[in-house]
């Protein structure tokens, strides 16, 4: 079974869940750049905005857990390595992300983010589905998956 999200749905419901403007675009089949205008508020300097790039590589999807690789400039390294360092805990013990073993690796937990929005029934469904891939295309992405005990 296959499932085409195009690009402009996935910014729309980003945009309903956290009121943020991204904009998706394709690098490769297994990579989709994300930009986003970020504003900060810098003590003694004020507000500070910077377009901000990031290249997010599906690795490996397993169960309901998505192992993502990210790249982006060497100031937004630096700048997320900071979060990292500050909100690290916090972020670890959400149970929505964890980070992987080599750097710049995320491991999604989309069964916790599935407990978090209230998607009822997502670790059900998912046992049914095996094979779990990804591809990306110039217009959207595409979800492959099997069915089996239905």
């Amino acid at each position: 079974m296959k499932a085409f999200i195009s690009y402009p749905e996935i910014q729309e419901m980003v945009f309903s869940k956290t009121d943020k403007n991204v904009v998706l675009s394709y690098k490769d089949d297994k990579t989709v750049s994300m930009a986003h205008r970020l504003a900060i508020h810098v003590p003694l300097i004020g507000k500070v905005e910077k377009n901000i790039k990031v290249n997010i590589t599906i690795e490996e999807i397993s169960g309901t857990d998505i192992k993502l690789k990210y790249s982006m400039s060497i100031g937004m390294v630096l700048f997320f390595s900071g979060i990292r360092k500050l909100l690290g805990d916090i972020i670890e013990k959400s149970r929505l992300l964890s980070w992987g073993d080599e750097g710049k690796i995320i491991i999604l937990h989309l069964d916790e983010v599935a407990d978090k929005k209230n998607l009822h029934n997502f670790s059900q469904l998912i046992k049914y589905c095996t094979d779990i891939s990804f591809k990306a295309e110039k217009d959207g992405v595409i979800i492959s998956f099997n069915l089996q005990n239905l």
